[in-house]
């Protein structure tokens, strides 16, 4: 920084702490979960409310607030040309279960704010808005204007971004408080599709079930089979991670695996390799163990190999894929999903070939692709991550590096962005506190004054730096 706004900063975080809290548990105590469209809200009344409340939090610190049809907000200050973007979300995923408080209730405990929301990410909105409320009240002198805003849609589909790419300005840089410091300049390629069995299954196999989201390795699948209790049962003996139940004539199968994130998958455990495991080799469903044997072949290790497409580019961690749900369609056919996070070595053309050419040798046909996520990556060495590296460095007394990673954010849906907190990784959180999307949500407040201040020193580095 040309001026030493050292002593300014930390006076300014000091004095605002209050203000930030108060303003913080007004965003947590709104239930924004998106949901359906109602009314003229597309993302449903409680998302409409916490957008409408964030702007009128805005605009009461000197921020000018616009609402773009409830899709996305956002609040500019200064040059409304060239400025430069903080993105967080005001949408959160549900709550859960096994709160030891109420989690549309900020409530402060031990030095932590405690809520559904509070890391991830009203928590993050309100530290970018409390940088520029810095910038505004020392009258901090301006080359880029600043445009801090509110999705609406993150935790779903994202689809306010690309609402507000096709109807607003774009800025020259952003930034997301969407993930841990210091800098992540890169995040994997993410491609989806399912396999289908070309032919359905046998008569013996009533149902099959496993996880529930296409970007975790499931930690429970289930078949409910026709087959006598007593084969199933000695079929099970001595198999780890299955257990057999009996009623009405059939028989339930579930296999417990351990969840673990798509991204890095190397600490989970497929309940549907499990189950498809123990079926194929149980004698139980002869009919289909082939299909069932395919699904393991494919799917046991989750570094792509299997399907010709392991790959490795120096920058990124290497390919990686898991099954994340499975079951029957109408017509009786196993639905496969897949969950694939890759780096630049290997195009989305080339996972289409290579994937549909593995399964189809085994019996499956691949379907329902989605792809269009192709790894994002900014340069370590360009200035503005310079400038954010330089911040994050001053504030805490690290000398750390930028990172890559396999999770997503908005950065991937904007040119020139990157995530860029809030989150201090390794930092230990005590037992009454959870992680986001977890019970008991929270986020200390050191950590909040931290980031503020780390977010004020790179709003004002950035004004050196040729966007």
């Amino acid at each position: 920084m040309d001026h030493d706004y050292s002593e300014l900063i930390d006076r300014f975080v000091d004095e605002n702490i209050e203000g930030f809290k108060a303003d913080l548990k007004r965003l947590v105590d709104i239930k924004s979960v998106a949901g359906k469209q109602e009314g003229t809200a597309p993302y449903g009344l409680g998302v409409a409310k916490a957008l409408h409340e964030a702007l009128t939090i805005a605009g009461e610190a000197g921020l000018k607030p616009t609402d773009c049809d409830g899709h996305i907000g956002y609040a500019h200050y200064g040059d409304e040309d060239r400025f430069i973007g903080i993105i967080g979300h005001i949408d959160v995923v549900p709550e859960g279960n096994g709160w030891n408080t109420d989690p549309y209730n900020l409530v402060e405990c031990g030095g932590y704010l405690l809520g559904r929301g509070t890391e991830d990410d009203k928590g993050g909105f309100m530290i970018g808005l409390y940088a520029v409320k810095f910038l505004i009240e020392n009258g901090v002198p301006l080359r880029y204007g600043i445009r801090l805003l509110a999705g609406c849609d993150e935790e779903v589909g994202m689809s306010d971004i690309e609402y507000y790419k096709a109807h607003c300005k774009m800025p020259l840089f952003t930034m997301t408080p969407d993930a841990e410091f210091p800098v992540c300049c890169g995040e994997k390629g993410i491609y989806s599709a399912d396999l289908i069995s070309r032919r359905p299954v046998s008569d013996s196999i009533i149902e099959l079930r496993g996880g529930v989201a296409s970007n975790a390795v499931p930690d429970l699948a289930t078949a409910l089979l026709d087959c006598p209790l007593e084969a199933a049962q000695q079929a099970a003996q001595g198999a780890d991670h299955i257990t057999v139940r009996g009623r009405d004539g059939r028989v339930t199968v579930i296999a417990d695996g351990i969840s673990a994130h798509a991204g890095e998958p190397a600490p989970g455990l497929s309940a549907i390799v499990l189950l498809c495991r123990f079926l194929a080799g149980s004698g139980l469903v002869p009919q289909d163990s082939e299909l069932l044997a395919a699904i393991v072949e494919l799917l046991e290790v989750n570094d792509g190999s299997r399907f010709g497409i392991a790959s490795d580019d120096g920058i990124f961690t290497p390919l990686t894929i898991i099954g994340g749900m499975i079951s029957l369609d109408e017509g009786r056919h196993i639905v496969q999903n897949l969950n694939c996070r890759y780096p630049t070595s290997i195009t989305d053309a080339e996972l289409n070939e290579r994937i549909a050419a593995s399964a189809g040798r085994l019996g499956y046909e691949l379907a329902n692709v989605q792809d269009g996520n192709p790894p994002h990556y900014i340069p370590a060495d360009s200035p503005a991550i310079g400038a954010l590296m330089n911040a994050y460095n001053e504030v805490t007394g690290r000398s750390e590096k930028s990172y890559v990673m396999s999770g997503g954010t908005y950065a991937r849906h904007i040119p020139n962005a990157v995530a860029f907190g809030i989150n201090f990784d390794g930092s230990k959180k005590p037992d009454f506190v959870g992680s986001i999307h977890g019970k008991n949500e929270g986020y200390s407040i050191e950590s909040a004054k931290a980031a503020i201040k780390i977010y004020i020193r790179a709003l004002i580095a950035l004004q050196n730096v040729e966007l």
